[in-house]
């Protein structure tokens, strides 16, 4: 095994420049796609091309997948608006692609993401991707692993950041990842990226950013804040939140907990006892249709007049020590909903219910106002405050360093030289929680996809696989908060259907 080598990142300037050595390579910059998307806020989305012709979608970044996600012709059903392809992004269509090799139906590998209630198969195939709209110059890659997905769980498609590879049919052939082959092919300086999720609520509306390979070195404030990784390899980088208040005084926490950050999900997951508090804060409610905190206008008015912000305070560990504080305005928690049964939209606080520690998560909604930021030593992620000079937006970026490519071939614990602090417990992952499936179970699972036309009816397949996403070695994150600058100059296994 290749060892891994890792190198420190920072914020992204327009310059995009390279802390870690990278020859004469360039960070690759991948622009957005100019649109604010999705069904459960509106998020900077970035564009990419896939198949021969090539075909433009719209994706979001997904910190937990390796592969690119795009939306299939079967993801919008006569029940939808008439342009439910455009709401999603754009659809993929296989058949229309010279260069598309199908390798059959796969579960999502949606662990731990199944915890909060997301399933979904995919059809799995090979390639070309282009990073970039046309006219735009991107980089093109060939036989890279494409999941095509119908299921509404995950609305838009995703541009998988994760190191890890993905196995078909055993752990003996895994495809790297679409980072792992930028980097394997000296594309890119490093197997570093930086995200910016963009936020619509300022004045300017910032869109996201994108960059793989690089940061800006000048944003980087250095800190001796830490953290320490996770064990297990799907839920690694872990988040010690010591206490929540609002900027009215009340106390939202009532005992520290962990929690995963993960981009692919858009909620913030508490538990019960915290959500109680939110509600009694901010009078929301509990809608048991839809597990949410929907909003009437009332409500919604009450508490954008009240513009009462909130503050994470996040450390190492949960209680006690250096910690950060992260501000998250009520802007941010003012999102839209819209109902993939009824297509009935609502406003809704992204807060969500969690039953077990398993389910702690900050998804999209905390990555609007904070940033994972990777060292090079020692293994370990900080937190800090960003300084930025200049002309600037009000955004935050996503940053973690992985891997080039160095990666196991079976499922295992992570293996380091720093321990996990007591408080931040991880899961073990199962060497053979991942198995193909090629026989009914007695349940049975039956799969319906049908031909790519837009038209076309479904058949139904008799068995769903199971995509799999290897672990990658060691890697480190760093946190940081957001602060406002002005401009100087003024369903697992459910059916494609």
């Amino acid at each position: 095994m290749r060892r891994m080598f890792t190198c420190s990142v920072a914020l992204i300037s327009l310059a995009q420049r390279v802390l870690c050595g990278g020859g004469n390579l360039v960070p690759l910059s991948i622009p957005p796609s100019q649109y604010w998307d999705g069904n459960d806020g509106p998020w900077s989305t970035f564009g990419v091309q896939v198949g021969t012709p090539p075909q433009n979608v719209r994706v979001l970044p997904s910190t937990s997948s390796s592969s690119l996600w795009v939306v299939l012709p079967q993801g919008c059903t006569p029940n939808d608006p008439v342009d439910c392809w455009s709401l999603r992004g754009f659809v993929f269509k296989p058949n229309a692609s010279s260069t598309w090799s199908d390798q059959g139906l796969f579960q999502l590998p949606l662990y731990p993401l199944e915890a909060l209630g997301y399933s979904g198969n995919a059809d799995y195939g090979f390639d070309n991707v282009t990073l970039a709209w046309q006219g735009q110059g991107g980089v093109v890659l060939g036989h890279q692993v494409v999941a095509g997905i119908a299921t509404k769980d995950f609305y838009m498609g995703m541009l998988g950041l994760s190191p890890r590879p993905v196995n078909f049919t055993d752990f003996n052939h895994p495809e790297p990842s679409l980072l792992a082959t930028l980097a394997d092919g000296g594309q890119i300086p490093s197997a570093s990226w930086a995200y910016t999720a963009g936020a619509s609520y300022r004045a300017r509306e910032p869109f996201g950013s994108l960059t793989l390979g690089g940061y800006d070195s000048a944003r980087l404030t250095p800190n001796n804040l830490t953290f320490s990784f996770g064990p297990d390899t799907s839920r690694s980088f872990l988040i010690g939140v010591q206490d929540i208040t609002t900027s009215g005084g009340a106390h939202l926490l009532p005992n520290g907990i962990v929690a995963s950050v993960d981009s692919s999900v858009p909620h913030i997951w508490l538990p019960t006892e915290a959500c109680q508090k939110f509600e009694s804060t901010f009078g929301l409610v509990w809608d048991q249709a839809t597990n949410l905190y929907l909003l009437n206008d009332t409500q919604h008015d009450a508490l954008v007049a009240g513009d009462e912000s909130i503050t994470f305070k996040l450390g190492p560990s949960i209680s006690g020590g250096d910690a950060v504080d992260i501000v998250l305005p009520y802007a941010s928690f003012d999102l839209k909903y819209t109902s993939a049964q009824t297509n009935l939209t609502s406003r809704y606080f992204p807060l969500r219910r969690a039953s077990n520690n398993t389910q702690y998560t900050f998804g999209r909604t905390f990555l609007q106002e904070a940033s994972p930021l990777t060292p090079k030593k020692p293994p370990k992620h900080s937190l800090s405050p960003p300084i930025i000079a200049g002309i600037v937006i009000g955004a935050i970026l996503l940053l973690i360093l992985i891997s080039l490519a160095a990666y196991r071939l079976r499922r295992h614990r992570r293996k380091s030289n720093f321990v996990l602090p007591s408080e931040m417990p991880g899961h073990e992952v199962s060497e053979v929680d991942a198995v193909r499936t090629h026989e009914m179970s007695e349940t049975g699972i039956l799969a319906e996809i049908g031909s790519y036309g837009t038209d076309s009816e479904p058949v139904e397949l008799d068995s769903v696989s199971v995509a799999v996403e290897l672990p990658g070695d060691g890697v480190t994150e760093e946190i940081r908060t957001s602060m406002d600058f002005l401009d100087l100059s003024g369903d697992s296994g459910s059916d494609l259907d």
